[in-house]
């Protein structure tokens, strides 16, 4: 829904810069969009469009690339649990209308009888309103306006295919059924339009007949309907196949947020603890850096891999034989900050937010070492600064693991310093060369932490 004079009066944007989410765009009237009647049409041009951004959508209705193009996007958004179908409208609506609910009692008491004597109060007035269009205002509308749409030549009469179940984790081999009430069925399991530009039908398209589709890796697939030279919108759907990566199959296993090079430097490793090759088709860090993760990308048991900030910069560093996933966007925070990794389907993965000093380790932050999970292989809690450690070396070991193994007896002193063979390997000594003095100072913080201090 829109204002009636929308967006040629008051259209407001803004960006807040550092850290940025984006440009955030602000109604002017908005209430407007809901009167008077659930059929009023807010999608034709306005007077005011020749001042206003969609002066540019306007002369492009012309085009019947764009007229498609903009048909895909109602289709994502009308159809298959999309933001304007009307369940998620009329949710959204409820939990804007929460947020300033509380808010209106203060509006009502000094604004309330501004134009009528009986001021508006929420109990009387703003619920029962809020309710009423649940009822009947949300459950009507998206039709409504998508068929405005299609009057206007911005939606086609051709029904797009639909999928027996739309995208989510499904077996190698699973068979996919795919309908449509007319025209003849074109898909594509490679993430390709089924239609190329100017109409004719993509060669890697599939005819779809009776049969389904079988999947037997993970992609995005999508499909239109063709009927008397007329196609449909785009329906598209990811599907990921095989085992789906989860909280039980992977861990952030290091990351070097301050290397002594510079920030090109940066990395972060994520590890498949599990013993079966997991799918990592959608999942991205969603918190900290931004990277998704190649379709059809997998890990195999045990094995690491690594997103950096600069490749090529990385490659002249490590080597280009690591198994680098890719370049994220953004930047690690030299004094900490949240990590969050999540699959698919939105669930978390892993998250957890970091600092550069005590209890957690500080030589990530004073000398280039990298920020290392101790036995990853068990899961441990990312949380929790006791789980993690310095890197061996500084630059830390993508890709490999630094860790060692005490071999011998614990309670030896081949050296005679008076420190057991246990706690130099601990403290990075020689049982073989003795140590000066006494092997640490222990002292407890106010928090709870134990601080070890050694030459």
């Amino acid at each position: 829904s829109a204002a009636t004079d929308w967006p040629g009066n008051n259209y407001i944007g803004r960006d807040r810069t550092d850290p940025s989410t984006g440009f955030k765009f602000f109604s002017w009237d908005n209430e407007h969009g809901m009167k008077p009647a659930v059929t009023e049409n807010r999608t034709l041009p306005h007077s005011r469009d020749h001042d206003s951004p969609t002066k540019f959508h306007h002369p492009l209705r012309s085009n019947a690339e764009y007229r498609l193009l903009f048909a895909d996007h109602l289709h994502r958004a009308f159809f298959n649990d999309g933001p304007l179908t009307p369940g998620n409208a009329a949710a959204r609506w409820m939990e804007i209308t929460s947020e300033i609910e509380e808010g209106l009692i203060a509006e009502s008491a000094r604004w309330g009888d501004y134009r009528r004597a009986e001021p508006y109060t929420v109990e009387g007035d703003f619920k029962p309103l809020r309710q009423s269009l649940v009822r009947t205002w949300f459950p009507r509308r998206s039709r409504v306006v998508l068929d405005q749409f299609r009057a206007q030549g911005l939606y086609p009469d051709v029904a797009a295919p639909v999928f027996a179940e739309h995208g989510g984790s499904v077996p190698a081999g699973h068979q996919l059924g795919v309908t449509a009430p007319e025209g003849s069925i074109h898909l594509t399991t490679d993430g390709s339009d089924p239609r190329l530009p100017g109409g004719e039908v993509n060669p890697a398209a599939i005819l779809i007949g009776d049969e389904a589709v079988t999947l037997e890796s993970s992609g995005k697939v999508m499909a239109r309907a063709l009927s008397d030279g007329e196609w449909s919108a785009l329906n598209e759907a990811l599907f990921v196949v095989g085992t789906p990566a989860t909280a039980d199959h992977l861990v952030i296993s290091e990351l070097l947020y301050k290397p002594l090079g510079g920030g090109d430097l940066e990395f972060v490793e994520i590890m498949n603890t599990s013993a079966r090759q997991v799918e990592l088709t959608g999942v991205r860090f969603s918190a900290g850096i931004e990277f998704t993760f190649p379709v059809g990308y997998t890990l195999s048991p045990g094995q690491r891999a690594l997103v950096v900030d600069n490749r090529a910069a990385f490659e002249a560093e490590f080597g280009s034989d690591l198994e680098v996933a890719g370049e994220f966007s953004g930047d690690l925070d030299n004094g900490g900050e949240t990590i969050a990794l999540t699959a698919w389907d939105g669930a978390l993965i892993r998250s957890f937010g970091f600092e550069d000093t005590l209890p957690w380790p500080e030589g990530p932050d004073r000398s280039g070492h990298s920020l290392t999970l101790i036995a990853p292989q068990t899961r441990p809690d990312h949380t929790d600064p006791a789980h993690w450690r310095s890197s061996l070396e500084p630059g830390g070991s993508p890709a490999a693991t630094d860790a060692s193994a005490f071999s011998g007896d614990p309670f030896a002193d081949d050296d005679h310093d008076g420190h057991f063979a246990l706690m130099e390997y601990a403290l990075g000594t020689s049982d073989r060369e003795p140590g000066p003095g006494e092997a640490f100072d222990l002292a407890r913080t106010t928090g709870g932490s134990l601080i070890l201090t050694y030459p």
